[in-house]
């Protein structure tokens, strides 16, 4: 549980401080970013919403571990498809799921309409050097591991 909460924290330093990376770093992310972008979607969709992913990233573990969210404002950087922001949802005020990709804000969004869930997610688009975040706007920031 603590060696989880060390990586989420770690990861939400590195997702802040994204624009400071080492150039090799930098170049790996930029990579990774461009891939996304061309990458067919629904290959996108069908990785990230893998059943296989709960196997080695185990959610439910990682939720558990940010409790607790009763009446909290949680932002999900990185959000792709809500495979966190939905669970989060469930337990949380609020979720801001913030991307770079509209195509994921939108997926998002048809989720919450077509399926009655998540209905206090707010989707964000922001650019890939900023969070999106103002000023004490959420409560809590944890990483999106793997997505």
């Amino acid at each position: 549980m603590i060696k989880e909460l060390f990586l989420l924290a770690t990861m939400t330093l590195l997702a802040c401080v994204s624009s400071q990376l080492q150039p090799a770093a930098a170049a790996q992310e930029s990579a990774a970013n461009q891939f996304m972008h061309q990458a067919d979607f629904d290959k996108l969709v069908a990785r990230f919403e893998d059943p296989s992913r709960a196997q080695w990233q185990k959610p439910d573990e990682i939720i558990a571990g940010l409790d607790p969210l009763d009446g909290k404002t949680v932002a999900d950087i990185g959000a792709g498809t809500g495979y966190f922001a939905f669970p989060i949802a469930k337990k949380a005020a609020k979720v801001i799921a913030i991307d770079i990709d509209k195509r994921f804000l939108d997926y998002i969004d048809d989720k919450k309409q077509t399926q009655k869930i998540g209905t206090n997610i707010e989707t964000r688009l922001t650019a890939p050097d900023s969070p999106g975040l103002k000023t004490g706007e959420a409560d809590m920031v944890p990483a999106s591991p793997g997505s």
